[in-house]
Parts: structure tokens; C-alpha cells; sequence
């Protein structure tokens, strides 16, 4: 078998040679490529379907029906959504990371390692918005539920390939004696009900909409962690000290699941009754909640 060193072949002259093969004609060359841009990139499936550039290099002896043949022949389109891109970190995320840094070891030895070690993968291998960990019940092996957004900051289940960078990653950082399965977090789609007594010369419609405006403040995504309760009480007491109410009449969270008109919730299935306890509302174990639609699931009413 012949031997050349590769640094010796110009790429430039690929097409000139035959001793590295012959180029194949008449053939549809399919690229795929991996691009990030955030929150924004990640598309829904078959959005792509324009090419703004393409930079393409012929023979001086092709004609220029054949060029524009062959420019005009490519297409694009991406049969999959895009999932793992994540707008940049806030300041809040920033030193929340950098608190587990200063504490993080060179191996994943405790629950804060690992968060650390999947935080801040390389974005070349995708982003997990919220990781939590818990332990296996039926082995002895650790369960990581992750996480993504889409571009419309709502929250997603993670596709297989970043699933897998993940368990790949943070492979080279385990002990010996650990094992991890990454499995999706359980999305629990809410709406909140409530009623109120406006203070007297107060217009109702503007005291729903300040408190509408503080709730969804506080139920905001990015305040949503894997296996966090929600308070009860803390929105009550952001309900009551809204400015023009005069007292709470009654609150209630609702689950929202399947298809409600053009409104997509996730599949899954929870009890807000049987997950209340001591006023605080819990998600399954490695579950988060999340307001999908938070100008029409949060209601409020006059009494």
C-alpha cells in the first residue's frame, strides 16, 4: 500500500489529480454542518429552506449554464428540530457558575460537580438549560434529567444527540465506580386561577393586569429548577400586596396537558391535589414546572 504524507497533498489540486481517486459526476452531495446561535437557532423541523451565500469554485473551463446549473440545483433543509442552543449566560447564571467552579474538583465527585461538569460543557456539543440528579430506584446507578428551550424560551425535551454528548462528557470525569443515566425531565405545564376584592376606586381590568404582570414575573422559567417546589403562599402574598387589592377571595394552580385549541402543553400526568403539601406545590421527582402560556393560563377574576 503506498505511503505520502499528507501534508505534502495540496488540497487546491484535489480535483486535478486522479491518485487519490476520481471525483464522483452526476452526484447528490448531501452536507450536514453544525452551526449555534442561541435561543433563536433553534428552528422548527424543515424552516430552513433558503441559501443566502453559497461560494462555489469551477473549472475556467465550465461554462456558465453549468455553473448556474449546479448552483441552482442546491437545497437545503433540516428534517429535525434544532434543539440545545442557549442565548448567553445572564449575570445571575454567570456567578451562580462561577460559585460551583470555585468549589468544583477535578472528577465529578459530589452532586455539585456534576451540575458544574454539565453547566459548562462546550457549547459546540450543545446546551442543557436545567440538569437535576437523583438516584436510581431500581439500580445503583445516578439519574441526571435534563432539559432545553426552544426559541420561544419555552421548555423542550432534549434530543438523543445531546443526550449523548452529555453522557459522553461527563464520562471523562466520573469516578470509576459511578454510572449515570441521562433521562428527560418530566415538564408540568400549570395555570393559575384567582380571585380578588379591588380597593375602592381602583379600575379592576388595571388591577388584574399589575397582578398578572407580578405573577408571571415570579412563575418565569428562569426561575423553574428541576425538583423545586413553588411556594404558594409567596404568590399569594404578591397577589395581596399588588397595588389595588384589597383581599385574596381565592387561588388555585390547574395542570395543563395535551392540546387546548392552539395551545400544545406536554403529555404528562400530575395531581395538583395529591402534590400540595405544607402550602408548597411539588413536581414529581425529576420534574419542573413551567407557565407555558403565561398571558392566557393565568387568570384573574373580580368578585
Amino acid at each position: 500500500m503506498p505511503n505520502f504524507k499528507i501534508d505534502a497533498v495540496d488540497p487546491g489540486n484535489l480535483l486535478e489529480s486522479n491518485t487519490l481517486g476520481i471525483a464522483p459526476q452526476n452526484t447528490t452531495l448531501t452536507v450536514r454542518y453544525r452551526y449555534g446561535g442561541g435561543l433563536s437557532h433553534n428552528v422548527s423541523a424543515r424552516t430552513i429552506t433558503n441559501i443566502s451565500l453559497i461560494d462555489l469554485q469551477f473549472p475556467v473551463t465550465t461554462s456558465d449554464i453549468v455553473q448556474n446549473a449546479v448552483r441552482n440545483s442546491a437545497i437545503v433543509s433540516n428534517p429535525r428540530k434544532a434543539k440545545g442552543g442557549e442565548s448567553r449566560p445572564t449575570l445571575e447564571e454567570l456567578r451562580n457558575i462561577a460559585f460551583s467552579a470555585r468549589s468544583a474538583q477535578s472528577r465529578i465527585v459530589n452532586v455539585q460537580d456534576l451540575l458544574y461538569r454539565i453547566y459548562t460543557m462546550p457549547t459546540k456539543f450543545g446546551r442543557i438549560y436545567r440538569a437535576g440528579v437523583s438516584k436510581n430506584p431500581i439500580s445503583n446507578s445516578i439519574l441526571i434529567h435534563v432539559v432545553v428551550r426552544n426559541k420561544n424560551q419555552q421548555l423542550e425535551i432534549a434530543n438523543d444527540t445531546l443526550k449523548d454528548n452529555v453522557a459522553i462528557y461527563v464520562n471523562e470525569y466520573r469516578l470509576v465506580s459511578d454510572s449515570y443515566d441521562i433521562v428527560d425531565a418530566q415538564i408540568i405545564n400549570l395555570g393559575l386561577e384567582y380571585i380578588i376584592s379591588p380597593e375602592k376606586g381602583f379600575n379592576s381590568s388595571d388591577v388584574i393586569s399589575r397582578c398578572n404582570n407580578n405573577i408571571i414575573s415570579y412563575l418565569d422559567t428562569k426561575n423553574m429548577h428541576i425538583d423545586k417546589p413553588i411556594v404558594i403562599t409567596d404568590i399569594m402574598n404578591i397577589v395581596i400586596n399588588t397595588e389595588g387589592v384589597l383581599s385574596l377571595a381565592g387561588l388555585r394552580f390547574v395542570h395543563k396537558a395535551g392540546t387546548e385549541g392552539s395551545a400544545i402543553y406536554s403529555n404528562s400526568i400530575f395531581n395538583v391535589l395529591e402534590n400540595t403539601r405544607r402550602q408548597q406545590l411539588f413536581p414529581p421527582p425529576g420534574g419542573i414546572f413551567e407557565v407555558k402560556f403565561p398571558d392566557s393560563d393565568i387568570k384573574g377574576a373580580v368578585l
